[in-house]
């Protein structure tokens, strides 16, 4: 437990509202709700130095209790008094049980002169944070004094902002409150009985949105993600504001609209790096390292490849891995760093080896077969290429065979190896036959006739 701070402290005050009236509905899981709120409370407040002088006790009888259910605490300053408050909302936001939609917890923060006495403060400061919180209204909140206000609106977190709501119905703090605008908190705009239904419209619309986008209609589905991203703000669904980001985002990407793409996943690690789940910050870590590689700004897209790598060593998920390496040897060779291009790359290929993830081990040796030619060791190309192009035979992409048969073609002729020369050619020959391609059995033709046996 934390020493009770002296001097110019916060004071936070939380409780709950609308429990009465589900009790009769569900005892035991609203039973479960406040006691698992609570022992959130109690650790967040730990957690950043505060000090609980009330409602330390996880008691369903008292939680439910009007007059004892007041959780109150005390901070050495106010950033850390607001950093406790949003984390408990951004749990709840979360991780909450299906009915703590439906239970109102109400944070107040004031900061004033205080002093404890016996391990509990009294005057100006606890009343005047009480007062407010009276006042907050319903429905997952945080409002702030103004003098709470003033230490904190430099230090706020990302995606955070502070509303003027004016003067309260607060003798004991007559001074302007402020309310806390964050994902994790709802907007106040939709009233209980409209919420159900608003919930449920959200999540058909980025389900659709998804489905829309995959038809290729991205402006239809971009505004379906839009209102799926305004319902969840309205409500205070972090997770569901962070699926709306990473949809948008997708959608973008998908349009071809790089950095606005790159805007979206932004947002939407910004939104998880809090949680610290390994996984979800890791997937977005890539999404945004995918988006700034297609913008074509490399530098920028190598240090989230690289994080996301390491969390996916640290998951063990050889998937995720062989896919972030493969990606990574992308910046690396743009940056003409070859030699760890092509660690990235051979790395990548012994995971896709251990999946028998044909297609990956196919199109990774063709890319190590570039970087070969590229350095103009046209042996070591030429073997990646063969090897490649036996796996697309074995897979019957006829597409993959006559692009690897015309690029081997093309090596060989370099080599002066006319015999396997015409021989990738005529294979390409007989290929673009059978599919009817003229145009092209017109430009192998034209190939062969280059070779000097063609000549006699």
């Amino acid at each position: 437990m934390n020493p009770p701070p002296a001097g110019n402290i916060t004071f936070l005050f939380a409780d709950v509202t609308g429990t009465i009236a589900l009790m009769g509905q569900n005892r035991d899981a609203v039973e479960q709700a406040l006691v698992g709120y609570h022992d959130l409370l109690v650790r967040c407040t730990d957690d950043h130095a505060g000090f609980v002088f009330q409602g330390g006790e996880s008691d369903f009888r008292i939680l439910m209790d009007r007059d004892k259910n007041r959780f109150l605490a005390a901070f050495p300053s106010a950033g850390q008094a607001l950093e406790a408050a949003l984390t408990v909302q951004r749990t709840l936001s979360r991780e909450m049980l299906p009915i703590m939609r439906r239970i109102g917890v109400r944070i107040a923060l004031h900061t004033a002169a205080a002093a404890p006495v016996d391990g509990r403060y009294r005057g100006p400061g606890p009343d005047c944070t009480s007062q407010l919180l009276s006042a907050a209204g319903f429905g997952r909140v945080i409002v702030l004094s103004q003098s709470t206000e003033a230490l904190v609106r430099d230090l706020l977190p990302p995606l955070t902002a502070l509303q003027n709501i004016g003067r309260q119905d607060t003798p004991a703090c007559p001074e302007p409150a402020f309310r806390v605008q964050h994902p994790a908190l709802p907007d106040g705009s939709l009233s209980d009985e409209a919420e159900a239904e608003t919930v449920e419209r959200g999540r058909m619309l980025y389900h659709a949105s998804r489905q829309v986008r995959d038809r290729g209609d991205y402006a239809q589905a971009w505004t379906m993600q839009q209102e799926s991203l305004t319902i969840a703000q309205q409500i205070g669904d972090e997770r569901a504001v962070s699926g709306s980001y990473t949809g948008l985002g997708n959608i973008a990407f998908a349009a071809k609209e790089f950095a606005q793409a790159r805007a979206m996943q932004e947002v939407t690690l910004t939104l998880v790096r809090p949680w610290g789940n390994a996984r979800e910050i890791a997937n977005s870590l890539n999404n945004l390292a995918r988006a700034a590689f297609y913008q074509g700004d490399y530098a920028a897209a190598q240090p989230p490849y690289e994080e996301a790598l390491a969390l996916y060593r640290q998951l063990d998920d050889p998937y995720k891995i062989a896919s972030v390496l493969n990606m990574l040897g992308g910046p690396t060779s743009a940056r003409e760093n070859v030699a760890a291009a092509q660690a990235f790359y051979r790395e990548s290929l012994i995971f896709y080896r251990q999946q028998d993830n044909f297609v990956w081990i196919a199109n990774t040796l063709s890319v190590l077969a570039n970087i070969e030619y590229k350095q103009e060791d046209y042996a070591a190309a030429r073997s990646l290429y063969a090897e490649s192009l036996a796996i697309w035979r074995q897979l019957e992409d006829q597409a993959e065979v006559g692009t690897l048969l015309y690029t081997l073609g093309n090596i060989a002729f370099q080599q002066q190896d006319y015999a396997a020369a015409r021989a990738f050619f005529d294979e390409l020959l007989s290929l673009f036959r059978q599919m009817g391609d003229e145009q092209n059995v017109t430009a192998v033709l034209e190939r062969l006739a280059l070779l000097p046996q063609s000549r006699s």
